[in-house]
C-alpha cells in the first residue's frame, strides 16, 4: 500500500507565535503487511486478521520499518464482487533517529473490491496466464556523483524486487509486464556532517518477449517500453519512461518456470540537469531471475 506521509516545517517564536511556515513535505512510504485471517460462519461473513507490516528502509525520512497489524471488518458478497470493509490498527517499532519522529499509532478504514478466481489457471488471448515473482540486483551505479555543493557518493548495485505476469500471443511469443521495486542510495556530506537518502522507484516493463527452440532450456530475447514512478524525490527529478532491451534462459522445474535474464535500460533524461540535485544515471544495467507457474 502506497501512503505518502507529510509533514510542514514552522519557526516558533518566544512568543510561542508560528512564522516561516513553509510548504508541506512528503515522504514515499510503501507499506507491505503480510497477515493472517480467519473468517467466522454467521451472517455478512465477519473477519478478523492479524500480522506483520514492513515499511522498505532508506526513504530519508523518520519512519520505522516494522510493525504489528490487527483487523476486523465484514465480506460482503454480490454477485461474483467481493467488498471488505475493514479496521485495521498498525503499532510500528520506535525509529528515533532524525528531526522529528512519525506517529507509532495507526489507525485506518480500508474497502478491499476483489473478485475471486473461479480456477488457478486464468487465461488472456487463449493463453494461460503466467504469474510469479522476480529478485535481481541493479549493476552498478544509480546516481550521479557530482555536487556543487556538496559530496555526494552514490550506492551501487541495489537490490530489486517485484511482481510479473506474462500471457503467450503465439507458440514461441508472449508479453510480459513486470512491478520492480528499486531503491536508489546516496549519501550527502557537508559541513553538517552526512545523510543517506534514497529515491524509491516502481518500473513498469511492458515487453514483447521471442522464445528461441530447445528442449531443457529456451533461450528468448525481449524489447519494449519501460515506465517509472517515484513515491519520494530527495531531491532528484527522475525520467519516468525509457527503453528495455533483455536476453535470458528459460527451464521448467515441474510447474515452475526460472528465467535469468540480462536486462539494459536506457532512460530519459531526468527533468532537471541541475548539478545540485541527484541526478539518475540513464544507463541501467541488471541481473534479474523470474519465478513463475
Amino acid at each position: 500500500m502506497y501512503r505518502p506521509v507529510s509533514y510542514r516545517n514552522a519557526y516558533v517564536g518566544s512568543d510561542g507565535s508560528t512564522f516561516g511556515s513553509g510548504a508541506a513535505i512528503s515522504t514515499a512510504s510503501w507499506e507491505f503487511p503480510v497477515l493472517a485471517k480467519y473468517r467466522f460462519r454467521l451472517p455478512l461473513s465477519p473477519f478478523v486478521e492479524s500480522g506483520l507490516s514492513l515499511r522498505p528502509a532508506g526513504n530519508g525520512s523518520n519512519l520505522s520499518h516494522e510493525g504489528f497489524t490487527a483487523g476486523a471488518g465484514l465480506e460482503l458478497h454480490a454477485r461474483s464482487i467481493n467488498m471488505a470493509p475493514t479496521f485495521r490498527y498498525t503499532r510500528w517499532a520506535r525509529y528515533s533517529s532524525g528531526s522529528f519522529q512519525a506517529k507509532l499509532a495507526q489507525l485506518e478504514f480500508l474497502a478491499g473490491v476483489y473478485q475471486r478466481a473461479e480456477s488457478w489457471a486464468p487465461m488472456a488471448f487463449g493463453h494461460r496466464l503466467s504469474i510469479g515473482a522476480v529478485v535481481g540486483v541493479g549493476l552498478g551505479d544509480d546516481i550521479h556523483s557530482t555536487s556543487s555543493s556538496s559530496i555526494r557518493s552514490p550506492g551501487s548495485n541495489s537490490g530489486v524486487f517485484g511482481a510479473m505476469v506474462e500471457t503467450g500471443i503465439t507458440r514461441n511469443a508472449s508479453v510480459e509486464v513486470d512491478a520492480l521495486y528499486r531503491p536508489m542510495h546516496w549519501t550527502e556530506s557537508g559541513l553538517g556532517g552526512s545523510v543517506r537518502l534514497a529515491l524509491l522507484a516502481w518500473e513498469f516493463p511492458l515487453l514483447a518477449k521471442y522464445r528461441l527452440p530447445g528442449r531443457v532450456v529456451r533461450p528468448f530475447v525481449e524489447l519494449g517500453p519501460s515506465f517509472r514512478a517515484s513515491g519520494n524525490l530527495n531531491d532528484a527529478r527522475p525520467s519516468w519512461y525509457g527503453v528495455t532491451a533483455g536476453t535470458g534462459l528459460e527451464t521448467r522445474l515441474r510447474r515452475f518456470k526460472i528465467a535469468p535474464v540480462l536486462r539494459y535500460t536506457r532512460w530519459a533524461r531526468d527533468a532537471f540537469r541541475d548539478e545540485d540535485r541527484a541526478r539518475t544515471i540513464p544507463n541501467r544495467l541488471e541481473l534479474l531471475v523470474g519465478f513463475s507457474f
